[in-house]
Parts: structure tokens; C-alpha cells; sequence
């Protein structure tokens, strides 16, 4: 894309410098927010999240923040844009080439030339339109497992997005463009993903292997961790008040609905409610049977009392007490903290060791992980379909 300001050459290392720090100072929490869906979604496929993959999709959603913004930035006022009478497009191709020779004074055999020819804007722009898509390359290569065509396509594309927004003046914000759609930037940018696809190869020599780390993360995913079994919760939680909330109107009752969302649900779908059903966790027993429609209620509502009924009702006891004191009050009050305290902690340290709570041991039942490791599932496919073959054999013979 066009690297030299609308305003001058003289401006545009600057310009450019300060979109740099906007990038970086402003939004590393942006990315943060758009790399969660993925992370998630990636928590669900394998049960686990590779401390090194967020950090290569932070990294990745970082770095296409920092070129967007190296795109647009600095904005001009509306003013100077409805001025502007130059050209708009730039459809030679190669052109940079005439205007490196013409504008650089580069001369081979003198180098006291070299250093001028570099900082001169008709080569630093060209280099810089280069070195803006080698990390895209890279990325397609290292983490996407891309082709070299798919990465030739896919940085083509992602450059001729960023010429469009300039074409277009910031998406028809601006009256009209208010910097060059230039042919020769698709180029550069295309070549520049080719060179990091090149490069990317590099980077297992330093890196794991996305296989591995997939590796990895299959394995981490064979028990439940406590940020994946709070997410099932936080999902249940958020699907219960929307389900109640519109049930209350049937039922009266919100027990009933309860016990349709976290009883009979579960049930019909073999032990998993809805939220565990995403994060492919399941109810089962001690040894790994499916669960009873009886055992399951008797589970999930001593759930409900252990962690949500029990301390409303001992504070209701507490108040209900007869002619008890403001001082035995008080002292009854810390003590009925102090034991939820506790509760809840032994619950989070056992929820942090993978162990079960208290209703589960109760109920003699605990949660399961249903993550099933690609690999595994395609040679399942593949004998399947052997076994396939071998059948039509047997039957043709």
C-alpha cells in the first residue's frame, strides 16, 4: 500500500511512526478482546489452550492491527481531502523500478551513495511495503499450515483489501481517496508474503510445531481444568437465566425449571447440559456410566444447596434465632462466614487439583472429558472404511 503521506514525503516517517505507537499503546487490550472468540473456540476443540498458540494469535491479531492502522493513518481533516486534485490511482505496473532510478542517485560503484539511495522515500517505501506483509506470510505458513499459493492468494487478497480502503476513502467516509491505489503495492505486498512464507520455515527450527503444540494441547485436554468446567458454568448460567426467565411464565416455579434445565435436559442428552455439551464435558458415574435419572437430580439440586441455598439458609436460621443478642448475632454471623469460606475454597482447590466436589462424591458421580484427538478419529475413519472394503470383498466373492 502507499506508505508516503498524503501530505509529503517529508511527513511521512513521522505520520507513520506515531500509527506505530497508536497500534501499540492503544490497542494490545483490542486484540486481546477479538483473539478470545478464538481462544475459546480453540478450548472447545481441544480442551485446553497452549499458553505458546495465545501467544501467536495475540501476536497475529496484534499485527494486523498495527498494518490497519499503518493503512489509514495519520487521518487528514475533510477539508484538505475535498482539496485535493491529484490522481487517485496508479496502474503501471512496475513503475516503482523507473521511479527508484530516477529519484535514488544510486550508483554501484560509489558507495557513498548507498546510504542516500536507502533513506530515499522512492526505496524505503518500496522496502517498507515489503517488509509490512512478511509476518502475514509467516503466519500462514508457520501456524495456518498454508501453501505457498494459498499464501500468495491470502496476502494478494489482504493487500488489495487495504488498497480498497484506501481507494475508497476510509470505506466513503472521505469524499473521495485521499492516498494513491497503486498496482505496484499489490505487488510488493504479494512479494512480501513470499517472503515470509519462505521464512516461516525457519521458525520450527526455533519453535514447536503447530502439530505439537496440537499434540500438547490434546493431552492437557484429557482433564477438565478449571477455567474449561467455569466456562460450562458461566454458559449454563447465562442459557438458565434465559430459560427461566421465559419458563417462569409456564411453570410458576422456578424449581421446576431447574430441574427441566439441569435434570431432565442432561438426562435426554446423555449427561452433558447445554454448556458442557460446548465444552464437550459429560456427567457420568464413578465408573463411567451413564448416569440415572435419579441419582442425576439427587446430584444436581444437593449442587444447588451446597453451593447456593446452604448459605441463604444458614443466615435465615441465624436471624430466626429467639432471643439471641446484637453480640451472639455478630459472633454467629463470622461463623457461618467462616465455614462458607472455607467451602468454597476447598471446593476451588479440589476444582484446581481435577478432583470432585462434594455433591459429586455424594452422588458417586464426576465429570468426564469427551475431547477426541483428531488422529484418533481419522484412523477410526480409516479402518471403518477398510473394514468396509473388506466386507464388499467378501460379499463380491
Amino acid at each position: 500500500m502507499e506508505v508516503i503521506s498524503w501530505i509529503g514525503s517529508s511527513a511521512s516517517m513521522s505520520g507513520y511512526m506515531n500509527a506505530i505507537k497508536v497500534a501499540v499503546l492503544t490497542f494490545p487490550f483490542l486484540a486481546f478482546l477479538i483473539t478470545i472468540p478464538y481462544m475459546i473456540s480453540q478450548y472447545r476443540k481441544y480442551g485446553a489452550i497452549h499458553s505458546l498458540r495465545t501467544l501467536i494469535i495475540y501476536s497475529f491479531v496484534l499485527y494486523l492491527l498495527a498494518a490497519y492502522f499503518l493503512v489509514i493513518l495519520p487521518l487528514p481533516s475533510m477539508e484538505v481531502v475535498e482539496s485535493l486534485t491529484t490522481s487517485q490511482t496508479q496502474l503501471v505496473p512496475f513503475a516503482f523500478i523507473g521511479d527508484m532510478v530516477r529519484e535514488s542517485h544510486f550508483v554501484w560503484d560509489d558507495h557513498s551513495t548507498y546510504l542516500g539511495a536507502i533513506l530515499n522515500p522512492s526505496v524505503y517505501v518500496v522496502l517498507y511495503n515489503i517488509l509490512l506483509t512478511i509476518p502475514f506470510g509467516m503466519y500462514l505458513r508457520y501456524y495456518f499450515k498454508k501453501d505457498l499459493k494459498t499464501t500468495i492468494l491470502y496476502t494478494f487478497l489482504l493487500s488489495l483489501f487495504f488498497e480498497l480502503t484506501q481507494l475508497s476513502g476510509l470505506y466513503f467516509i472521505y469524499p473521495r481517496g485521499y492516498r494513491l491505489f497503486d498496482v505496484d503495492d499489490l505487488i510488493l505486498n504479494t512479494s512480501g508474503g513470499c517472503v515470509g512464507y519462505f521464512l516461516g520455515g525457519l521458525l520450527t527450527l526455533f519453535l514447536p510445531k503447530r502439530e505439537e503444540i496440537d499434540e500438547r494441547s490434546y493431552e492437557s485436554g484429557k482433564h477438565i481444568s478449571f477455567f474449561r468446567r467455569m466456562m460450562s458454568v458461566g454458559f449454563d448460567g447465562v442459557l438458565y437465566l434465559l430459560f427461566s426467565s421465559i419458563s417462569y411464565a409456564v411453570f410458576k416455579n422456578w424449581l421446576i425449571s431447574y430441574f427441566v434445565y439441569f435434570v431432565l435436559f442432561p438426562f435426554i442428552c446423555n449427561g452433558k447440559t447445554f454448556g458442557q455439551m460446548y465444552m464437550k464435558i459429560q456427567m457420568v458415574t464413578k465408573d463411567n456410566q451413564k448416569v440415572k435419572l435419579l441419582r442425576l437430580t439427587i446430584r444436581q439440586f444437593s449442587c444447588l444447596f451446597v453451593y447456593i441455598l446452604f448459605p441463604f439458609l444458614l443466615l435465615y436460621l441465624i436471624r430466626s434465632l429467639p432471643f439471641v443478642s446484637e453480640n451472639v448475632y455478630t459472633l454467629c454471623l463470622i461463623c457461618s462466614s467462616f465455614v462458607m469460606v472455607i467451602l468454597y475454597f476447598v471446593s476451588f482447590i479440589r476444582l484446581l487439583q481435577k478432583k470432585t466436589l462434594i455433591h459429586e462424591m455424594i452422588t458417586g458421580t464426576k465429570m468426564i472429558s469427551i475431547i477426541q484427538h483428531e488422529s484418533i478419529k481419522k484412523n477410526e475413519d480409516t479402518s471403518t472404511i477398510e473394514e468396509e472394503k473388506l466386507d464388499k470383498l467378501e460379499e463380491s466373492s
